[in-house]
């Protein structure tokens, strides 16, 4: 008789999480995140530099024009993040119909919005002329501020839908519209602003019309990939409408709150342009050039924000606050080794960057050591971004609203004031302004997000 065979020891599953997948999933996020927000910056880049080209009065319009509709895009952005948040919550939880319920909600949302920014924008001369532009500047400026204000419209439907998209975890389809919207107004650009064949030229107002075009393409593309996607039935898509305003409210408050802290932060930043201006013309173009580097850089922090937002939002859906909490300081951490990454190339290069944008000397050293400069600050002010989305995401909206403004604006103001007008630091005195307000949103909200996480650890059983 055979003895009886001796069992196998049973198989332990670590219930230790994979920081390496996790950190890896953040970065799949990440990239096409990156990609698809430097893509809005880059059509104004592009815009700038070829009506640049083209006549220098016209350049002045654009410029007033962009600055104008550019407040707009940004409250359509914030108004819409609420349906980043409650699609990757909606995912998490495995709720695919609610998350076709959260686009469709989205979709009506931005075509509201984009409609009152682009009706906002027929009255441009008006606004301009009521802050001090002559009026042959206002009469230049208005018809492309109009023409910019029509693709706000189209532009709130792309952003919707990409929110979506990144929100099921498919940023790549999103990521890949925004780079052909951004040839196609390269392509638009070089016939509508310089002229071709029975076309004349049309200037800044041909640049303006050239990205709206664009952005309707992008539009276009990303709603028929929606609506086309083989899973389409999966997430409801052509089913109706049922329950599709049930969860409105908590989609709008957190938009509200979002789109309230973009424009208080994007309405401090013009100040702070203002306050470069006093200091005299040296230094305004100085810290142009700077906040053109800092915007450029800070799409990378804007990409892995909303990277954390989808991780952090997919498991808060369906109850891990663990897990959420881990996607939060991942995030924090992802985010720092990138910055610290671009802080040391800027150190050596700063100079020679500065160089590029073509300012007198004495402007040239000043942006070369305000470019220095903003490396470091970029650790703290992306350090915050990806920390409040981190937040929204499980939910917590107007109190990082509330700290966000409370930094910007009265810490922020304030500095910079005192470093550039008072103490005369020129843009070195309000990149260190922008630093410290920075620091001290990074500290509140990640206090806040570690207070939250140990409450939550009380309340599990």
């Amino acid at each position: 008789m055979s003895a009886a065979p001796t069992p196998a020891p049973p198989t332990r599953t670590s219930s230790r999480p994979d920081i390496r997948a996790e950190i890896g999933e953040t970065l799949k996020l990440a990239g096409p995140a990156i990609i698809a927000r430097a893509g809005m910056l880059f059509m104004s880049i592009a815009d700038t530099v070829m009506v640049g080209q083209y006549d220098t009065a016209e350049l002045a319009y654009l410029g007033l024009a962009w600055s104008l509709s550019t407040v707009l895009l940004v409250a359509n952005i914030g108004l819409l993040m609420g349906t980043l948040v409650k699609t990757s919550q909606a995912f998490g939880r495995k709720d695919y119909i609610e998350c076709g319920r959260v686009w469709r909600r989205a979709m009506p949302l931005a075509v509201i919005i984009g409609s009152i920014g682009a009706f906002l924008c027929l009255e441009a001369e008006w606004l301009l002329l009521a802050v001090g532009q002559t009026p042959d500047v206002a009469a230049g400026a208005a018809p492309v501020t109009i023409a910019y204000g029509v693709g706000l419209i189209p532009i709130a439907i792309a952003v919707g839908s990409q929110f979506f998209l990144e929100g099921i975890k498919r940023p790549i389809p999103a990521m890949l519209a925004m780079i052909v919207a951004n040839i196609l107004n390269i392509g638009l650009n070089s016939v509508m602003i310089y002229g071709a064949g029975s076309i004349s030229a049309m200037g800044a107002e041909g640049a303006a019309w050239a990205t709206t075009g664009a952005r309707t393409t992008l539009a276009a593309v990303a709603v028929g990939y929606i609506l086309l996607m083989r899973d389409r039935g999966t997430f409801g898509m052509g089913r109706g409408f049922p329950k599709q305003w049930s969860g409105f409210g908590d989609q709008m408050k957190i938009g509200l709150a979002t789109g309230a802290a973009l424009i208080a932060e994007s309405s401090a930043f013009s100040a702070l342009t203002m306050m470069a201006g006093l200091a005299g013309v040296l230094a305004l173009g100085a810290f142009t050039a700077t906040m053109n580097l800092l915007a450029v850089v800070f799409m990378a922090a804007l990409g892995i924000g909303a990277a954390t937002s989808v991780r952090v939002g997919a498991a808060w859906g369906p109850g891990d606050k663990a897990g959420a909490e881990r996607a939060g300081w991942i995030g924090l951490g992802v985010n720092t080794v990138a910055m610290a990454l671009i802080a040391i190339a800027l150190a050596p290069t700063a100079r020679w960057i500065a160089s590029l944008y073509g300012l007198e000397d004495a402007a040239q050293e000043m942006a070369a050591d305000a470019m220095q400069l903003a490396g470091i600050v970029i650790l703290v002010d992306g350090a915050q971004a990806v920390l409040a989305n981190a937040l929204r995401a499980r939910g917590d909206v107007w109190p990082t609203t509330a700290i966000q403004i409370a930094c910007f604006v009265f810490i922020m103001l304030p500095a910079a004031y005192v470093f550039t007008l008072v103490w005369t630091w020129g843009p070195v005195g309000l990149m260190s302004a922008i630093g410290l307000a920075t620091l001290a949103s990074t500290i509140s909200l990640a206090a806040r997000f570690r207070l939250l996480a140990l409450a939550d650890r009380r309340e599990t059983p």
